[in-house]
């Protein structure tokens, strides 16, 4: 994808996360969407901090316990909106979706 249409089209792909991090899309339901469909982007892993200092109320609405693939996991809610791509990999939504 080299031309800003098709960026608009089919989305932008962000690639894969760091080491020691995992980024999945949850749906409302916090549970991973079909791959295609848009939902939240959330991180997990090494890299992520446990919360907001002397915050609660954000550290409760952004940082929650996920059962993701039967592991429950602290996720880190960004409360930005991806679609899931095969492989993994995350696609932003283009300006027109």
């Amino acid at each position: 994808m080299s031309d800003y249409q098709t960026y608009l089209a089919e989305g932008i792909p962000m690639g894969n996360p760091v080491g020691n991090c995992r980024v999945d899309i949850l749906d409302d339901e916090d549970r991973p969407v079909a791959v295609g469909d848009i939902g939240q982007i959330v991180i997990s892993g090494m890299g992520v901090g446990r919360g907001y200092l002397n915050n609660p109320s954000l550290q409760a609405e952004r940082f929650r316990h996920v059962s993701i693939d039967d592991v429950v996991r602290l996720v880190y809610f960004t409360g930005d909106y991806a679609s899931a791509r095969v492989g993994r990999q995350v696609d932003l939504p283009g300006a027109t979706r």
